[in-house]
């Protein structure tokens, strides 16, 4: 729920579970960042959510990305465009991934998109980390903080194809 639909709630969910609590959980995303080399980066929640102490380099994303792709279930998520929830409580649910660069149904699909998670906080303040490939190379692009008035990404979709170009 929170790789595929973005669902901040699950987030806090995880961080319960993982951690016990949402603080402990953001003292261990702190103390991961800080195993990895990450020194200009700080989480002060569990979903990203706008806070004026969080902040990190896009280049430290990019580690922390890295990282995080070594993990197999965390790069299939990443990668995914669909994910069905098996049954629980409720009926199966089916997801729809909001990165809809990687999604063929939409007007900004990019079939070289391999796998990528927007985020937002604020009003208009949009991000966005991305995989691509072309036949010859692998790319890992991070965008932060574009001024995106558009609820649907069209911006910061904009900015990644551009670095991906220039890539």
């Amino acid at each position: 729920c929170v790789m595929v639909s973005s669902a901040n709630d699950a987030a806090v969910v995880l961080a319960d579970h993982i951690a016990g609590s949402q603080k402990a959980f953001v003292e261990k995303m702190n103390a991961r960042a800080a195993t990895l080399g990450c020194t200009n980066t700080f989480f002060a929640d569990v979903n990203g959510l706008e806070d004026d102490r969080q902040h990190a380099t896009a280049r430290e994303l990019a580690m922390i990305t890295q990282e995080a792709l070594r993990n197999p279930k965390f790069a299939e998520l990443f990668s995914a465009v669909n994910y069905q929830l098996p049954e629980t409580v409720s009926c199966t649910r089916n997801l729809t991934s909001t990165n809809s660069m990687m999604n063929p149904d939409s007007s900004q699909y990019d079939a070289w998109i391999t796998g990528g998670k927007p985020s937002a906080a604020g009003s208009n303040d949009r991000s966005m980390i991305c995989t691509a490939q072309t036949e010859e190379e692998r790319y890992l692009c991070v965008v932060i903080s574009v001024s995106d008035k558009n609820s649907n990404y069209t911006g910061t979709f904009k900015e990644i194809r551009n670095l991906l170009n220039f890539g």
